[in-house]
């Protein structure tokens, strides 16, 4: 059983590290004022996108999961992504300095926990909403999170 977990996480993390690319890459098909038209109506452009994801992994996730590896249940505030955009976006913020966050951040993370062993995925930290998860579920949702804004991208 614990071969089959570990696989799991090292295919999680392998997923992690690749989309930092995948969001280069779905990026790079976005130009000009295509870069800031709503990707459906009444939504956020690709740029927002971009930036949204960025803020959830910079200020939220990956702080998360570094926290549970150096604190004992440590307790977290809640993060407002839609919020912090209304309050601090910027249009002309360049996509390239922003997918280089992105990959900094994910890399601080990776830091993290790749040399965590098995037992390491299951500390724990506390979130106001959603209650004590582990740091495998925090990665798993950053994961999922990101995933669902490049299929986003993707239909733009």
């Amino acid at each position: 059983m614990a071969e089959i977990l570990e696989d799991y996480r090292q295919r999680l993390i392998d997923r992690y590290r690749t989309q930092s690319e995948e969001l280069r890459s779905m990026m790079s098909r976005f130009g000009g004022e295509s870069l800031h038209q709503p990707l459906e109506p009444g939504g956020w452009s690709a740029h927002q996108v971009l930036v949204h994801v960025r803020d959830a992994e910079a200020r939220a996730f990956s702080p998360r999961v570094v926290a549970m590896v150096d604190q004992d249940d440590p307790e977290f505030a809640d993060f407002d992504g839609e919020g912090w955009m209304a309050a601090h976006y910027t249009p002309a913020e360049p996509v390239s300095a922003i997918l280089e966050e992105i990959r900094q951040v994910r890399d601080l993370a990776l830091q993290t926990i790749e040399p965590l062993k098995l037992e390491g995925w299951n500390r724990t930290g506390r979130h106001p909403a959603r209650g004590r998860k582990t740091i495998q579920w925090w990665v798993e949702y950053a994961v999922a999170h990101t995933d669902e804004h490049l299929e986003q991208l993707g239909r733009g």
